[in-house]
């Protein structure tokens, strides 16, 4: 993970990695948030219970832990099976054209 230089609030992670928040400044979070590859700290404006707080407090980096990119098998496989084979690429327009042709030649 590397700290922004001129941003001390802004992170990037490592190649690979996206960060995943385990913590919300009061307790472990029951079902961690995964976020992108950059986060930007600012204040924590809510408690557990979505009510709004007094005063704010400030985020920290230890509520995030760098994790690997998670990988959805079931896009994976479905991306593959509904991928269209090569010759149902062909524009309609070039078959009927075709067809065509072979009219005006008989």
């Amino acid at each position: 993970m590397i700290q922004d230089i001129e941003n001390s609030n802004h992170y990037i992670a490592d190649e690979g990695k996206v960060f995943k928040r385990i913590h919300n400044g009061f307790a472990e979070l029951e079902e961690p948030m995964i976020l992108g590859n950059e986060l930007y700290l600012g204040d924590i404006i809510v408690d557990n219970n979505g009510k709004r707080l007094r005063r704010p407090i400030p985020d920290s980096i230890e509520y995030y832990t760098e994790i690997d990119i998670p990988v959805e098998e079931d896009n994976e496989s479905v991306e593959e099976n509904d991928a269209p084979a090569e010759e149902d690429n062909v524009p309609v327009e070039e078959n009927n054209i075709e067809e065509q042709n072979e009219e005006e030649a008989v």
